[in-house]
């Protein structure tokens, strides 16, 4: 009795803990498959087995619930640094724009004959954006890969619960037992099982590809058009 009660303590605390940080689909996964091992746990009391049995099962369940809590506070982790990654990143670019102002205002105030260096200027700021362009998007597939990592780790652990659950039922089988409840419960864990096994991850990694072999187009034409137009201005 008292290891379940410093086990539901820790439980309610790491409930109160999930509550306070940002929540993603792989979080709110891995806070669904805690819930239902505990679940899974409270109901150990009621089925027919000797105290050694039941004591056996709950400590292997709990061991299930510790390594979720402890994937779920790597992942929490990742989703503060993704914060950061993105706070710097927005700031960064607001003292870009403030100094790309400034540098324009200067450009529109120069005299005819600076054209030339101007245009020279623009395009070492078009070089600056497409730095700035390809850091960001450095971050985004840093963000993503680790995402994927995570989700190979959830499809991981929602499989050996449902090898858990396959065990269960063919022991209750032999005993002659019910097994319509854990048989609905495994297929809930094969849904669970087929959603995080989607492809989301993936398909946004080969979206953030492409839109950076987009950008480095669109800048490649951009600096071509601007290198033709000082080639002009130096015969004028």
């Amino acid at each position: 009795m008292s290891i379940s009660g410093v086990s539901a303590s820790k439980n309610v605390l790491a409930e109160r803990t999930v509550k306070q940080e940002p929540v993603d689909a792989i979080s709110k996964s891995i806070e669904n498959e805690i819930s239902d091992i505990q679940r899974q746990r409270q109901q150990v009391s009621k089925q027919d087995l000797s105290a050694d049995e039941k004591m056996k099962k709950r400590q292997e369940l709990q061991q299930e619930i510790s390594r979720l809590n402890n994937q779920l506070r790597q992942r929490q982790a990742e989703a503060r640094r993704e914060q950061n990654k993105e706070k710097v990143a927005k700031d960064r670019d607001a003292e870009n724009i403030k100094t790309d102002d400034e540098k324009k205002a200067q450009s529109a105030a120069s005299k005819k004959d600076e054209t030339k260096e101007s245009e020279s200027k623009t395009v070492e700021m078009q070089d600056a954006k497409k730095k700035r362009a390809n850091q960001q998007a450095v971050v985004l597939a840093e963000a993503t890969v680790s995402q994927i990592g995570l989700q190979s780790k959830v499809v991981s652990g929602i499989q050996s619960g449902i090898n858990i659950l396959k065990g269960e039922i063919k022991q209750d089988k032999a005993r002659g037992e019910n097994v319509d409840d854990k048989k609905e419960q495994l297929e809930k864990q094969r849904n669970r099982l087929r959603r995080a096994s989607s492809g989301e991850f993936t398909n946004r990694a080969k979206k953030d590809s492409n839109d950076i072999k987009v950008s480095n187009t669109n800048y490649s034409k951009e600096k071509n058009n601007i290198e033709r137009q000082n080639f002009n201005i130096s015969f004028s």
